[in-house]
């Protein structure tokens, strides 16, 4: 048996910061959801884009990282300042963003650019999810 196995389903909860380990070729990687930008997804993997412009491929499906960034509890939630897990959006079934970055909201073409200028369609039936975050 190896040592440095990544266990499955891991996340570490603080007070100012959400991060988990993403399992990769090469073992394991924590990522804090503070430096996510948004995720993409294509087939059974993910892309994650940082706010530095890196980004990192991992064999995880877009539910997966869904669940992950769903608001805990309310007490978890309460307080926390910065960026929390309460500010991803999936607006698409390829893409989760994280709100924070959002700059607008094309109505007419039913798009976000987000700040790093990158334009991500929002499609119709996550158009009020996307709405209700900001109401």
């Amino acid at each position: 048996m190896t040592e440095n196995k990544v266990k499955k389903k891991q996340t570490i909860v603080t007070r100012n910061t959400h991060t988990f380990v993403l399992p990769t070729n090469k073992g394991g990687q924590l990522v804090c959801t503070q430096n996510i930008l948004r995720i993409q997804a294509s087939s059974n993997y993910c892309k994650l884009f940082f706010t530095d412009g890196t980004s990192l491929v991992v064999a995880k499906v877009l539910k997966w990282f869904e669940d992950r960034l769903a608001p805990l509890s309310p007490e978890l939630v309460e307080g926390w300042k910065g960026v929390g897990v309460e500010d991803f959006i999936r607006i698409h079934r390829a893409h989760i963003i994280n709100a924070v970055y959002l700059q607008q909201y094309s109505k007419s073409n039913s798009m976000v650019q987000l700040n790093n200028n990158e334009w991500i369609t929002v499609s119709r039936r996550k158009k009020s999810t996307l709405l209700a975050y900001y109401n």
